[in-house]
């Protein structure tokens, strides 16, 4: 009788099972230690990038409003930096608001004044204007216009006519058409030209001021209560100048006395105050007080602004260099990568055109 074989069968030891875990256990364990530095290495190339971005879009915003500013001053250390600038759009409380609400946002219309050789593109136009029916009457208050359209927004804003004595300004406002002065009239008549100078920002060309003083006289400047506190720009007067107070509608107080002697100097009173910080690891850009721009993160901006004359010619040459820090894990701590700078020069926009 035959007897079949047994059949065989084949398998894994317990040896070469335990061999198998081992081997498997340190290749997934590569595997995810490549995956988690791949991982963080991407986060940190993405955060890098970010940052950079950050120090491309300050450095624009400096760039922009630097060179459309009347004036640029950096601290010592580098940094602050303090922009004065025109007041390019219409902001509710302005002139021409107060005037007219449907105004507000809108672009406003510069005036070219001056000699062709000199001159000035005024986006200041304190909302000045002049009409030609004015009637007045010796020994009295009133004025009456057809065309004037009187609005509270006068009151307190200097007048001229040569029936009007000078340094009158608006003490009351009756009507659109009417309204009482400050002092009586000189003269009586009618069609008489009469000008209405508003609070708006402006420039004028024969400030006078005199090294150390802190008086400033002008015969056009036509200066009121409402300029107290503005930047006031020009030659003569050192940076980050201010009006402390007004004794009359050609003479002003300012903050700070006057760097050098001047006849005849181009100043301008008012504008938008911009104002570039470093706190902590945050950059800051505010205007007229309010914050409008922040780059948080953990970058450092070391701006280096320098004003040249030149040739009739004024600009600022700006670094910022940026140092980003990745925060690590456990006990890596903080891991700062080589910062990258930017450099950028702009020209000042009254420096343009030999003013």
């Amino acid at each position: 009788m035959r007897t079949r074989a047994a059949q065989q069968t084949s398998g894994f030891t317990l040896v070469e099972i335990l061999v198998s875990m081992a081997v498997s256990t340190i290749i997934l364990t590569a595997l995810f230690a490549s995956a988690v530095s791949l991982n963080r290495a991407y986060a940190a190339t993405d955060d890098y990038f970010t940052t950079h971005v950050q120090q491309i879009r300050i450095i624009d915003y400096l760039s922009r409003d630097v060179k459309r500013s009347y004036s640029v001053t950096a601290t010592n250390n580098g940094q602050t930096v303090t922009c004065i600038m025109p007041n390019y759009i219409i902001k509710s409380g302005d002139p021409e608001a107060v005037t007219d609400s449907t105004t507000i946002g809108q672009r406003r219309t510069p005036v070219v004044t001056g000699p062709p050789y000199k001159a000035v593109v005024n986006y200041g136009t304190r909302n000045t204007r002049t009409v030609l029916d004015a009637v007045t009457t010796t020994g009295s208050k009133t004025v009456t216009s057809a065309t004037a359209a009187f609005s509270s927004a006068d009151v307190g804003n200097p007048v001229s006519c040569t029936m009007i004595a000078a340094g009158t300004t608006i003490a009351s406002v009756a009507s659109a058409t009417s309204m009482t002065l400050s002092a009586n009239a000189t003269g009586t008549g009618s069609g008489k030209t009469l000008t209405v100078y508003g609070d708006g920002d402006r420039t004028v060309m024969d400030a006078a001021a005199t090294s150390g003083s802190t008086t400033l006289t002008s015969n056009t400047a036509y200066f009121t209560s409402a300029d107290v506190g503005k930047a006031i720009v020009g030659p003569p007067l050192l940076a980050l100048t201010t009006i402390a107070s007004v004794t009359n509608s050609t003479t002003a107080v300012l903050s700070s006395g006057a760097g050098q002697t001047a006849t005849n100097a181009t100043v301008t009173i008012g504008g938008t105050v911009v104002v570039y910080a470093v706190t902590g690891s945050t950059i800051t850009r505010t205007e007229n007080g309010v914050i409008t721009t922040v780059a948080s993160s953990t970058d450092q901006l070391l701006p280096v602004t320098t004003d040249w004359q030149l040739s009739n010619t004024e600009y600022t040459t700006s670094n910022v260099t940026f140092v980003p820090i990745f925060t690590g894990k456990g006990n890596e701590g903080a891991i700062q990568k080589e910062g990258t700078t930017v450099y950028s020069t702009a020209f000042l926009r009254n420096k343009r055109r030999g003013n």
